[in-house]
């Protein structure tokens, strides 16, 4: 028993001291370094994978997402650049696109933790513009020696990338965005694609296969289909070329310009780059094409004043066969009278021209050596102001009754070539009750209640201008016709000037009129319509009276014109039918104005003396 309790004493004496041993052995940390305990670091792990604490949250969008990538054997690498505007104060959360396979991540040149997710989020606290540098790898998928990445959507307004490839000799292509430039730099060639905004980006390239057809001799076929354009002495040209390659292989297409053009812009979606070296315009393309292509070239010139005008022609002299057609529009101030056509046969009048005043013609079907050529001789012309429509005259008639109760007819004479319609604005507190277009009644359209739009015939193209009677029948109300009192009448006014107007006004019989202020109206005879469409001969039809229940007039007027029917012993005129026959009731007086201004309502002013 004294021994076992001896040697438990003397091992654990000898663990101690191999303890102190080892820790005698382990040297401190270095300064700098802090030793805690694995679970704290764990908890520390853990917060900084959560969102920070809640504040008042901003709003951020993404500007713009630039990615600068390099094909590096099996992976592509490379920088995703996001440019990210944070709007207000307080944290905002900011995703990034989804499946970018981030190695790094740097905001304004300091690293920067990026959660989790789904879906992966920075968290940004300052307002501003800020620029977050993601070093992201991408792993090509191949398929019959097609290698593709896709770049996930993002909703960043810009999306840009530049795709470095190493040698010369590949093809890149884009689907979800379009390839708009490519360089060649140190055996690497860059491409640069602008991609569709929410739309992932698929980014293939393939080394180019040998075109047998390229050591073939060239032979293509051209179609030139021009646009002209003449105003005064500038000339635009916007020339579609389409070259269709019946043998081998061409990068670039070869145009003929005519001395005196100016080559403004040329466009295509296979076009590089263009270059006008004298009288030779030469456009390069993106790749070999052995099919067909297409650009458009602008272009202009300065030309003579004179009357005799030649139109300069772009031309393909490699074409074996050239095709296509022209079309001259020299505008509205002038007027092809003659032309002199060579290789080119004119069209029929609007056949493929871009307007009614513009000379179509096609081309013969020639090689691109052979002549061509296309002389105009112009008529120009002084331009002068020609009227849409007019109001050659109106003429009124009233009938007002001693308490201030008025029945109005205006008629307007409308030559007309252009405009839809006419408006009409009524007194205040008038009321429409019958309006009419020639012997065709109308529902005008009424506007908060005082303005009518009535509906015109317009003229053709080419003829002259339709004249058309509009009438308009309404109930007004003013001041009572008393002894020495001051009357104003104020009739319609239009949206077009009136050359001549007439008034003819029934009053009581109590009263005379004092006309000597009566502004721009005069006392005349009244001599009848002036313009011969308001003075035809009406058929001599008798419709029903007004003052009947029949006839359909409103309540009010037919009061209004029985009381004054009582006084007197006249009865209606006779009218076309369906028309209303405006009660001729009272003494009358005639009244003439000349040059009423547009939309100024004609008026008058009258004072009442006793006629005893």
């Amino acid at each position: 028993m004294a021994r076992s309790s001896w040697m438990a004493i003397t091992m654990a004496v000898c663990l101690v001291c191999g303890a102190n041993a080892v820790r005698a052995q382990t040297p401190p940390p270095p300064p700098g370094w802090v030793v805690i305990p694995v679970d704290e670091y764990r908890e520390l792990r853990t917060r900084a994978g959560q969102s920070p604490p809640s504040a008042a949250a901003a709003e951020a969008a993404f500007t713009r997402l630039d990615y600068t990538l390099r094909v590096d054997g099996d992976v592509v690498v490379g920088r995703a650049s996001l440019v990210i505007d944070v709007l207000g104060t307080g944290w905002a959360a900011v995703p990034l696109p989804a499946g970018l396979a981030v190695r790094e991540a740097r905001l304004d040149g300091q690293p920067l933790v990026i959660a989790a997710g789904p879906p992966p989020t920075v968290h940004l606290s300052r307002a501003g513009r800020a620029t977050l540098d993601l070093d992201v790898v991408f792993t090509p998928t191949t398929a019959a020696g097609v290698d593709t990445i896709t770049l996930p959507a993002s909703t960043a307004a810009v999306t840009r990338v530049a795709l470095g490839v190493a040698g010369t000799t590949h093809v890149v292509t884009a689907a979800g965005g379009v390839v708009v430039d490519r360089t060649a730099a140190d055996d690497t060639t860059t491409w640069t694609v602008h991609g569709r905004a929410a739309t992932p980006l698929a980014l293939s390239w393939a080394r180019r296969r040998a075109d047998p057809r390229a050591n073939e001799p060239l032979r293509l076929r051209a179609r030139l289909d021009a646009v002209a354009g003449l105003r005064d002495t500038l000339l635009q040209v916007v020339t579609t070329v389409d070259v269709e390659v019946l043998q081998g292989a061409t990068r670039d297409v070869t145009l003929a310009v005519p001395t005196g053009v100016t080559v403004t812009g040329v466009t295509g979606p296979l076009v590089d780059d263009w270059r006008l070296d004298g009288a030779w315009l030469r456009v390069t393309l993106l790749e070999p094409v052995s099919s067909t292509t297409t650009c458009v070239v602008r272009s202009e010139s300065r030309l003579a004043s004179s009357p005799d005008v030649v139109v300069p022609m772009l031309r393909v002299p490699a074409a074996d066969r050239e095709s296509g057609r022209i079309s001259v529009d020299v505008g509205g101030e002038a007027e092809v009278v003659a032309s002199n056509a060579t290789g080119l046969e004119g069209l029929d009048a609007g056949a493929g021209a871009i307007s009614p005043r513009a000379r179509a013609f096609q081309f013969t079907a020639l090689a691109g050596t052979a002549e061509r050529r296309l002389a105009l001789t112009i008529a120009r012309y002084v331009p002068e102001a020609v009227p849409v429509a007019t109001v050659d005259e109106a003429r009124y008639r009233v009938l007002a009754s001693a308490d201030g109760s008025r029945l109005v007819e205006a008629q307007y004479l409308v030559r007309n070539n252009q405009r839809s319609g006419l408006t009409v604005t009524l007194p205040p507190g008038a009321r429409l009750w019958q309006a009419m277009l020639g012997d065709r009644r109308l529902r005008p359209g009424v506007v908060d209640g005082a303005r009518v739009l009535v509906p015109l015939d317009a003229a053709p193209a080419g003829t002259a201008p339709a004249a058309v009677v509009v009438s308009l029948v309404y109930l007004d109300r003013a001041g009572a016709w008393v002894d020495d009192a001051s009357v104003r009448l104020v009739l319609p006014a239009i949206d077009l000037p009136v050359a001549r107007t007439g008034l003819l006004l029934h009053h009581p019989p109590s009263v005379r009129l004092d006309i000597e202020t009566a502004g721009a109206f005069r006392v005349t005879d009244d001599l009848g319509p002036f313009a011969q469409p308001m003075s035809a001969p009406r058929p001599a039809v008798r419709p029903a009276a007004v003052d009947d229940t029949r006839s359909g007039a409103p309540a009010d007027v037919v009061t209004l014109v029985a009381r004054l029917r009582r006084e007197q012993t006249r009865r209606p005129a006779a009218s076309r039918d369906g028309e209303f026959a405006f009660p001729g009731i009272g003494p009358a007086v005639f009244l003439r104005s000349e040059l009423t201004a547009e939309a100024e309502p004609p008026a008058l002013t009258v004072v009442l003396r006793s006629s005893r």
